[in-house]
């Protein structure tokens, strides 16, 4: 079994733990709010967008990463371009795109070199180490790691100094270079081990461990690994401890079969042993020459000397001697080694004919266990008809009465589904009387052209569409005159069907309250008062919620107009909603708020609503509007109706009569509503209240 294949990423992780155009992926509202802001505005909100998304939505960071790019290199902002091609290697690097985010590094790592930015080098110089490392592009990684560590070490950055170290360890590992992988994680063991971060020292043994094992040196790799599992069962890391006891099994298995395979450690002892063996005869002939002289110098010397030199002889013969006899052990230990390999073979033509007698013998047994087991299963079956004659007769029994008991629940379930039925009418009953309280409250076309009268608008239209999408609506409009002015607005309050119409009562009230009672007559200030009256009847407060998920609110989005007799000046104040302003091909948009009424970030932002003063002009059409009408589904591609098809329905027919007008929106969305939904095969139901004012004054 190879070590090629260990977790050494799954180490690598745990250490790193241890040792520490815009309109494409905004929405409309999003898309409104980044149009307000100045383009050093637009680069900070896209790249937190970008950010946020990094981890989640990886594709959606990288779009808001080239937007932000853009804009930087638009307005000439290094510093922004910077922090938007980081976010953008980054992006890259998760979705595997590794090229791409080497070169966004890269232009970063340049704009760094310039100013002379250690730390930003250094981080380029480890992002790019490691990419081409995914890359499998060792040469190149291991130069930007290294230029990596010498910043840092230069920084005197001891955290991620020993970082870079386990990174080029890892490099040096995945290209098979094992001893380099040892050497440099044994640097960074050498660093942390008097630190106190157990787990980053249990996490470098199981490396270290790791190497050994797959360089073939299973003994260094046991005695890394049997550390590393000490420490990590001293500090009860559970998940530690089971990856390394799988490893040392997976070692000791290896070292149990009986013919090993020579590993990459083998081959390199062996060599050097070989060398070791050759330097020695080199050695010992060399002296050999150097020292010994013939027996002719020797008859020359003294006899003293002449001892010295026949000793050196010798010395020279036991010297060989023994190098002959060397040679001739391991001529033995081959032959022997040979004898036994043939020896192994027979015996494993041996095993091999047993085993093939042992397959014919259990194929003798299987066959008489099947005629066994088939004479057992015939006489059973004998048995068990026999049975089934009496089993027949008891079940015909319970079957009758299973009957009886099925038609006394029919009986049970009619009676139960008369009396829901009944419930259901009396349900029914008491929404339509609630339809006529709702229906009550809102005023009338006769009501709306008395006031309209009144107020000394006497050539003044309007239109009012009011489609519930239940019995009650959550929708509501309001239309009342003082002594000044005419108010008239339309509110989606949250919800539909009945929560939504209790919501409108309590909306409807609040304001004749506003207006009549209190004399607010500030558009804006209507708003701001709406707000916190809702707040407080329904009891909602933000200060101790830390998680805007959990919190329930409940408001509305509203638009309300003031219009003044005797000016042309109109003051409007929107939340979450959009009024049109159309004279012929001419149209005004009033955008609202992104806030509605009720929303906690009012509270917590200390945010406030807002007037705006419009100056009309004769023929003017003001439509005001519910966001039913525009997310409505439907058409042939099955999508939402969208405000800017609205829009342009409005410019096509504002200059027809406004009752020929409501006419035409109301056919309009009947026949978009009317295409077959490919899912369910039926016409699309209305999804949400729609209401549309029309109102020209002058």
């Amino acid at each position: 079994m190879s070590f090629k294949t260990l977790l050494t990423g799954f180490f690598i992780v745990l250490l790193g733990c241890s040792v520490s155009s815009y309109g494409q992926t905004l929405s409309d509202s999003m898309q409104q709010v980044l149009n307000k802001k100045t383009d050093t505005e637009k680069i900070e909100f896209l790249n937190n967008l970008a950010k946020k998304n990094i981890k989640t939505s990886p594709e959606k960071s990288i779009d808001y990463a080239n937007q932000s790019l853009e804009i930087s290199k638009k307005i000439k902002n290094r510093n922004a371009e910077l922090n938007s091609l980081l976010i953008l290697g980054k992006a890259l690097k998760r979705v595997g795109k590794y090229s791409e985010s080497i070169n966004n590094f890269q232009k970063a790592l340049d704009i760094y070199i310039a100013a002379n930015h250690k730390e930003g080098k250094a981080y380029c110089y480890s992002e790019i180490g490691d990419l081409y490392k995914n890359l499998n592009q060792y040469n190149n990684a291991l130069e930007d790691l290294s230029n990596a560590l010498k910043l840092y070490q230069e920084l005197k950055d001891n955290k991620n100094t020993n970082l870079t170290l386990n990174s080029i360890g890892n490099v040096y590992s995945k290209s098979q270079n094992y001893q380099k992988a040892i050497e440099y994680y044994n640097k960074v063991l050498t660093q942390i081990e008097t630190s106190g971060d157990n787990k980053g020292i249990t996490v470098i043994n199981s490396q270290i461990g790791a190497s050994y094992a797959n360089w073939g040196n299973y003994e260094e790799a046991l005695k890394y690994l049997e550390k590393a599992k000490k420490i990590a069962e001293t500090n009860n890391y559970t998940q530690l401890v089971s990856t390394i006891t799988k490893n040392i099994s997976d070692i000791q298995y290896n070292i149990s079969i009986n013919e090993k395979t020579t590993t990459a450690f083998d081959k390199e002892k062996n060599a050097e042993q070989q060398q070791y063996l050759s330097s020695l005869e080199t050695e010992n002939l060399a002296v050999k020459n150097k020292n010994l002289k013939s027996f002719e110098e020797i008859e020359k010397l003294s006899f003293e000397n002449q001892a010295k030199e026949l000793k050196l002889h010798v010395i020279q013969e036991n010297l060989e001697k023994q190098v002959l006899e060397k040679k001739q052990k391991e001529q033995n230990i081959k032959l022997l080694n040979t004898n036994n390999k043939l020896i192994q073979a027979e015996l494993s033509k041996e095993q091999d004919k047993l085993k093939n007698q042992k397959k014919i013998l259990f194929i003798i047994l299987s066959a008489l266990c099947i005629v066994f087991v088939l004479l057992v299963f015939i006489f059973r079956l004998f048995l068990f008809k026999k049975k089934s004659l009496v089993l027949l007769k008891s079940q015909h029994q319970e079957i009758l009465i299973q009957k009886k008991e099925i038609e006394t629940q029919n009986e049970n379930m009619i009676m139960i589904n008369e009396e829901l039925q009944n419930k259901n009418i009396l349900i029914i009953d008491s929404i339509n009387y609630a339809k006529r309280i709702q229906n009550a409250v809102l005023p009338s076309n006769e009501y709306v052209n008395k006031l309209l009268v009144q107020s000394g608008f006497n050539n003044a239209r309007f239109f009012i569409l009011f489609k519930p999408k239940d019995i009650v609506s959550g929708d509501f409009y309001w239309m009342v005159k003082t002594s000044d002015y005419l108010f008239t607005a339309v509110a989606d309050c949250t919800g539909h069907g009945v929560p939504g119409g209790f919501m409108s009562m309590i909306g409807i009230s609040l304001l004749n309250e506003i207006v009549k009672e209190k004399n607010i007559l500030c558009p804006a200030e209507i708003l701001n008062e709406l707000n916190t009256s809702i707040i407080n009847s329904l009891n909602q407060t933000f200060e101790n919620s830390s998680d805007s998920n959990e919190i329930v609110t409940d408001g509305m989005e509203i638009s309300i107009c003031r219009i003044e007799p005797n000016s042309h000046e109109m003051q409007i104040a929107v939340a979450g909603q959009t009024v049109f302003i159309i004279n012929n091909d001419t149209i005004k948009e009033i955008d609202g708020t992104f806030y509605s009424i009720g929303d906690p970030i009012i509270a917590k932002r200390n945010l406030a609503f807002q007037k705006q003063i419009i100056t009309t002009s004769n023929n003017d059409i003001i439509y005001m509007f519910s966001d039913g009408l525009s997310d409505q589904f439907g058409g042939q591609e099955e999508q939402k109706f969208m405000q800017s098809n609205f829009k342009n329905l409005l410019l096509s027919i504002n200059t027809k009569p406004l009752e020929e007008q409501m006419a035409i929106i109301n056919t309009t969305i009947e026949k978009w509503m009317s295409n077959v939904n490919a899912s369910t095969q039926k016409a699309y139901k209305q999804t949400d209240d729609i209401t549309v004012i029309g109102l020209k004054i002058r």
